[in-house]
């Protein structure tokens, strides 16, 4: 539910949104923004490793998030945003200040197959999927991730992920090139996300290099000209 026509995504917000407020808010990272929000529809809720909320961030638009961490106790989440100053979800997240008020769908299941028993776990993706990363490293046991990243934000990454420097290359060279000197345990579940035309060119190596594709998890985030993934 990317972009509606005004009227319906109102009505759609005040039927299905939970109101939530900004509590806290830091900047880890250039082009980062950690949020906490907090409300009394958030308490006791579900979670699970493939757990994704949805805010209302324009009149017309709607944006989907992994969330970094939930507290179900205190009815708190934190989503840490990428500022990339591209589309309403950033301009929206950017503007949030503590004492603001949302409009959050969920905690909800995403399309991320998450398999909790294997016994290695490996998220491939880009700066977009830092807060992946970080839940799905806090559920998940033996689990790694290498993101690609333009910029250095190394300080908004977790113990269990590992940033690969793009270093002015076309996007999407730094992770094949890592890939391919590093084929992975065919017994591992891997999760391939952020960007849409590199998870095209992995899933090209993978397919060289024989890896099962029952072991593999597919959800981008955004793709080349093209808005609301």
């Amino acid at each position: 539910m990317p972009e509606l026509p005004q009227m319906l995504a109102g009505t759609m917000s005040r039927l299905f949104g939970k109101p939530v407020s900004v509590i806290a808010t830091s900047c880890p990272a250039a082009q980062f923004k950690r949020v906490r929000f907090q409300g009394p529809a958030l308490i006791g809720a579900p979670v699970a490793p493939n757990t994704v909320v949805e805010f209302h961030v324009d009149p017309r638009s709607f944006r989907h998030y992994t969330p970094a961490a939930v507290d179900p106790e205190r009815g708190s989440l934190d989503v840490l945003f990428h500022l990339h100053g591209r589309g309403p979800g950033s301009a929206w997240a950017e503007g949030l200040a503590v004492g603001d008020t949302a409009s959050l769908l969920g905690p909800g299941s995403g399309k991320l197959r998450v398999d909790p028993e294997s016994a290695a776990h490996l998220l491939l993706g880009d700066e977009t999927c830092l807060g992946l990363a970080e839940w799905l490293g806090a559920q998940l046991e033996g689990f790694h991730a290498y993101l690609e990243a333009d910029t250095d934000c190394a300080e908004a990454a977790a113990s269990s992920t590992r940033i690969l420097p793009r270093d002015g290359r076309e996007r999407g060279d730094a992770l094949v090139a890592w890939l391919e000197a590093n084929p992975p345990d065919p017994g591992a579940a891997l999760y391939l996300s952020g960007h849409a035309q590199t998870i095209q060119r992995l899933r090209q190596v993978l397919k060289a290099q024989k890896f099962p594709p029952r072991q593999l998890r597919v959800e981008p985030y955004w793709a080349d000209n093209k808005r609301g993934l």
